[in-house]
């Protein structure tokens, strides 16, 4: 398998502003995804080494037992199209960071190898 060498943002979370804008329905949970396209959308981004991201914040942090459980099982249908992820914490401030923990935990709980996680090429950043 190549590595990705892409990585978009988190799939399947939507702003509930703009869902009340246009008068929808509120989007609570992955299962109304149709399965093919999940899969279609893991053949996609297997075939473009594109990397999906777990998200740590607007996914998973805060979220109930039943919207995590749709969450990974959604997960789990990527990996089985040959996905690699990425982990987001969605940290738009330093209080956010340990937020990535739990997208670490949700990788762990797909049981992949670690090729199948994505990370920057080059040198990690480092101040000072």
């Amino acid at each position: 398998m190549t590595a990705a060498t892409a990585c978009p943002v988190h799939p399947y979370w939507f702003s509930q502003r703009e869902f009340d804008q246009k008068g929808f329905p509120p989007f609570e949970s992955v299962r109304l995804v149709p399965e093919r396209l999940t899969r279609e959308l893991g053949q996609a981004a297997r075939e473009t080494h594109t990397a999906i991201e777990i998200n740590g914040g607007a996914n998973l942090a805060g979220r109930s037992e039943d919207y995590l459980k749709a969450y990974i099982d959604y997960l789990a249908i990527l990996a089985e199209e040959g996905v690699s992820f990425a982990l987001g914490s969605d940290a738009h401030d330093i209080s956010h960071l340990q937020r990535a923990r739990l997208a670490w935990e949700v990788f762990e709980k797909l049981a992949l190898p670690e090729d199948r996680l994505w990370r920057p090429a080059g040198e990690p950043v480092v101040s000072g």
